[in-house]
């Protein structure tokens, strides 16, 4: 029985002497399965192909009708029969062994604990992330981060099994067997756990030999169903980044980091509540500028105003019209001609939109940004305040 290098020996990358079979648009067939295609979440391994002095980019690589194809940079100066040698990328490949052992950690541990299932997993060299069948509370995810990281320090074991549809189906797994394509009639099981008492799960990647290898293990946000996460020489390096922001936020704050939330809701309170008096304040400003107006036509500069107010605002379109000049080439223009004047403004380089008596534009026309156009003043006998 052959079975791919990449699941006999992972950790193996090269080089390794093979032959070139065919070519397809851009895409090179070797005689050997020795870099890991895309799949199961998994992106593909890369690397180089070296005939010589000479080196080809492989950028990809991926599995057709049972055939494993290799993208590169170019083909010139490769043939059919040409015996080349094939790098793996080392780095790329043992970090994404460690996102996938570790992923597999993390997923036997939400259904051992809480019973929640994994619907979909997605890894990548940098951040991995996984969709689970159930919301996860902040305790529930804090318990799993502990866990995963205990067993990982714990040394266990990480082994693969290659077993028949027979043996596979007689087995109890998290997950099942469809949508899994067996290799030359066998199955692939990576077990975590002597005789796999922490995780039996069928699965085609690069997987480690023990836990320790995963180092660490982050969960770095949570967004519905969906939680993303870092292992690995990434992980570390987050705990770093972490560890020096903390340092220093401890110093900015003089307070311990377990008090860190505390003053992070204290202030969001804080802002919320200056955000409604400034939201107050503005909409005082444009009712008295409108009363003001009456049935005159007017221009207005508005100075650090938040044009978001004017968006919200929902009073009385004035008899007369008033333009608002504010910041960014944004102008706002409410009143009984307000239609008329934006089409005027858009004749000038502005786009925006509005209606019943309320548009809000932009200035995006290629020269200078205008202070306004004098077809405004004489089209529409505007008064500047």
């Amino acid at each position: 029985m052959t079975l791919p290098i990449y699941w006999q020996n992972p950790k193996e990358t090269g080089p390794f002497e093979v032959k070139i079979v065919s070519f397809d648009n851009g895409w090179v067939q070797l005689d050997q399965e020795v870099l890991y295609p895309e799949g199961g979440g998994q992106p593909s391994d890369q690397g180089l192909i070296i005939k010589g002095t000479n080196r080809w980019q492989v950028k990809h690589v991926k599995e057709k009708s049972g055939n494993i194809w290799l993208k590169l940079d170019k083909t010139d100066g490769l043939h059919v029969g040409d015996i080349v040698q094939v790098v793996a990328d080392s780095k790329r490949r043992r970090i994404l062994m460690q996102m996938h052992s570790g992923q597999h950690l993390f997923s036997a541990v939400l259904e051992n604990e809480f019973g929640i299932g994994t619907t979909r997993v997605q890894m990548d060299v940098t951040e991995s992330e996984i969709s689970t069948d159930m919301k996860m509370s902040e305790e529930q995810i804090d318990k799993a981060e502990k866990i995963v990281n205990g067993i990982i320090l714990g040394n266990v074991p990480i082994k693969s099994l290659f077993l028949t549809k027979d043996e596979v189906t007689s087995l109890k797994l998290r997950g099942n067997i469809e949508g899994i394509s067996p290799k030359n009639g066998k199955y692939r099981l990576v077990q975590i756990g002597r005789d796999g008492t922490i995780d039996k799960n069928l699965c085609g990647g690069t997987h480690l030999d023990s836990t320790i290898e995963i180092q660490a293990f982050i969960v770095t946000q949570i967004d519905g169903k969906r939680i993303k996460f870092k292992c690995g020489e990434p992980a570390i390096e987050y705990a770093i980044s972490l560890s020096q922001i903390t340092r220093k936020l401890k110093n900015m704050l003089s307070v311990g980091h377990e008090r860190f939330i505390e003053i992070i809701e204290k202030t969001k309170n804080e802002n919320r509540k200056l955000r409604k008096q400034v939201e107050h304040f503005g909409i005082n400003i444009i009712e008295n500028e409108i009363m003001v107006t009456g049935k005159e036509n007017r221009i207005v500069e508005l100075k650090n105003f938040d044009r978001n107010i004017l968006q919200k605002w929902k009073g009385r379109i004035p008899e007369g019209n008033i333009i608002f000049l504010l910041e960014d080439g944004f102008v706002a223009v409410i009143g009984t001609q307000a239609e008329k004047a934006a089409s005027v403004l858009k004749n000038h380089g502005y786009k925006g939109g509005g209606k019943k008596g309320k548009y809000i534009l932009k200035f995006i026309g290629n020269d200078k940004l205008p202070s306004l156009p004098e077809e405004i003043f004489s089209e529409l006998k505007f008064i500047r305040s």
